[in-house]
């Protein structure tokens, strides 16, 4: 990941009040980033969408459809191991 993407998007976000940032007292070239009240609703909203989401494709799913969703899911997680 880009530093400079990074450091962009937590200045953006921390605008927002979404997080606060500080440096690590122990360490001053470590930031500490954490999540404020105003940036837990959205993570909160969109997992409640996330959530129906998951819920509407398991149903739509046959006992077969999921084996093969979770082995092709499995697939796609190892080879992000390998590749990072």
């Amino acid at each position: 990941m880009d530093l400079a993407h990074v450091s962009r998007a937590q200045s953006r976000m921390a605008g927002h009040g979404s997080i606060a940032a500080e440096r690590d007292p122990a360490d001053t070239r470590r930031v500490i980033v954490t999540i404020t009240g105003a940036g837990l609703d959205p993570v909160r909203a969109i997992s409640q969408q996330a959530q129906v989401a998951w819920e509407r494709l398991l149903a739509a799913m046959t006992a077969q459809g999921y084996a093969v969703f979770l082995r092709v899911l499995g697939t796609l997680f190892a080879a992000s191991d390998t590749a990072g």
